[in-house]
């Protein structure tokens, strides 16, 4: 039987907009870094032995991209909020239920 409750899933959900911002970073600063600075000569571009030029990326979509991100981590920890909320007041009952019935269990003489 699979089982996903709601921590694993906002988890995982946690790690991929981590990744989502960190490619987003990256994309900002190689487009900053090819970009060229007015009045200063700077080399041409070099690629590693097979690898293509890729054109600069956007700075506007890449901003938007870190902040969709952003909201992705920000709702996910708002479900593991909730879970955990969820989970503590499952045991209070959990445990309220069990006192009780502790209490009206008949008392037997030994």
């Amino acid at each position: 039987m699979l089982r996903i409750d709601g921590i694993s899933a906002a988890s995982a959900g946690i790690h991929t907009s981590i990744q989502q911002f960190e490619q987003a970073a990256d994309n900002i600063v190689t487009s900053a870094i090819a970009a060229p600075v007015a009045g200063v000569a700077t080399p041409p571009f070099v690629a590693p032995a097979g690898a293509r030029n890729q054109p600069a990326p956007d700075v506007a979509g890449e901003m938007v991209s870190a902040m969709v991100a952003q909201h992705g981590v920000t709702a996910n920890v708002r479900v593991v909020q909730s879970a955990v909320d969820t989970y503590r007041d499952l045991l209070a009952m959990t445990n309220s239920d069990r006192d009780r019935l502790a209490a009206s269990a008949p008392v037997t003489a030994a």
